[in-house]
């Protein structure tokens, strides 16, 4: 019966190397899917309001801006109410750049004129486009960024075109101005609030998938490791029948 115990100790032998290998599988696996667990637990699901949001430029808005040239300046919403003065503000320098580079429209060769930023502060512009429309999101310095620059943008375009810079009423040029950053304010947060929605949205949507993915790996993670421990069971077994079987063996008959 010797060849009947060399072939049982030669499976016995091979499913050792079976579960050995699967154990250390398992545990490789395991610690896998434990790092990957913890890196997604980390990933960030907020989106950037930024990464939807388009500011208006003067060119989109230019055609439909020249015609109303003739308006009074106190139909403009930015002209109705001159709002509270505003100081040590982290905008006023950038708004007082806007007022400045909208200044050179004014006093061209030949003319004598009041220049923009001497009617528009930059302490009434933040009062009449910031404290009113944006007050929510003041403390989002990436928004702020987003908006002052864009408005910048849209101001050094419009102190460039030379069909405003035609204009020879000062009254009617200025009104154009107020009524070209209007449509930008309200460009502006109409495109501020879609992509408002759409962060939420997006934000939402990565939320979920994220704890999706963490629920999934942690199923994983718990097979792997049930797996890895069996193995672990069966070799101790195994390990205590062949002792017990060597022992037998050596005993005398």
């Amino acid at each position: 019966m010797k060849w009947l115990y060399k072939i049982e100790n030669y499976v016995i032998d091979s499913v050792r190397v079976f579960l050995l290998l699967t154990g250390g599988l398992m545990a490789a696996a395991s610690l896998i899917l434990l790092l990957w667990a913890g890196f997604a637990a980390f990933q960030p699901t907020e989106t950037d309001i930024r990464d939807n949001l388009k500011a208006p430029t003067f060119a989109e808005l230019r055609s439909r801006l020249l015609p109303v040239a003739s308006e009074s300046a106190s139909n403009s919403p930015i002209d109705a109410d001159q709002g509270s003065q505003v100081h040590d503000s982290p905008f006023e320098g950038r708004l007082r750049a806007v007022t400045e580079t909208l200044d050179k429209q004014y006093n061209l060769v030949g003319r004598e004129e009041k220049k923009f930023s001497e009617s528009y502060s930059s302490e009434r512009l933040e009062a009449l486009l910031i404290e009113r429309d944006l007050e929510e999101y003041r403390s989002n310095n990436s928004v702020m960024d987003h908006y002052l620059d864009s408005l910048q943008k849209f101001a050094s375009d419009l102190s460039n075109d030379a069909m405003v810079s035609r204009i020879a009423d000062t009254t009617a040029r200025t009104s154009l101005i107020l009524n070209a950053i209007n449509e930008f304010q309200a460009e502006y947060l109409y495109a501020l609030d879609i992509s408002t929605h759409a962060a939420l949205v997006e934000s939402s949507q990565a939320k979920t998938a994220k704890a999706s993915l963490i629920t999934s790996l942690l199923w994983l993670l718990l097979g792997a490791g049930s797996i890895f421990f069996a193995a672990c069971l069966v070799l101790v077994v195994f390990r205590i029948e062949r002792i017990l079987r060597n022992n037998d063996e050596g005993e005398p008959a």
